[in-house]
């Protein structure tokens, strides 16, 4: 007889297929997530804002450029990653710790940077 050749193995193939499945799930969910996050970081906001009149103006507008920028810019290229089974997890990652080192910046200004 010829060569020996692997046979596929359909459940081997739908096991795989229900794995990516639900890789590309629990990616999209993480989306969901961070989507819910922001909602209920608006609520937490406007209740800051409420207490702190002294830079209300100023804070109501970087927390719109804020929600706008990650819900026009972020939010659609990770759905985007994860509809393709790439885990955005760690883009989200990148910009916690952005925002984060600019709030350091903010709270120790006399250590930021040159």
């Amino acid at each position: 007889m010829g060569a020996d050749r692997p046979v596929p193995n359909p459940n081997h193939e739908l096991a795989v297929d229900q794995q990516e499945k639900a890789v590309d799930q629990r990616d999209s969910d993480a989306v969901d997530r961070v989507e819910k996050s922001l909602e209920a970081l608006d609520a937490e906001v406007d209740r800051f804002l409420a207490s702190v009149p002294v830079a209300e103006g100023t804070a109501a507008k970087l927390n719109r450029l804020l929600r706008g920028f990650l819900q026009s810019e972020v939010l659609p290229v990770a759905d985007r990653a994860a509809t393709i089974g790439v885990n955005p997890g760690p883009m989200f990652g990148v910009m916690s710790d952005l925002l984060r080192l600019y709030a350091e910046a903010l709270d120790h200004p006399d250590t930021a940077g040159p």
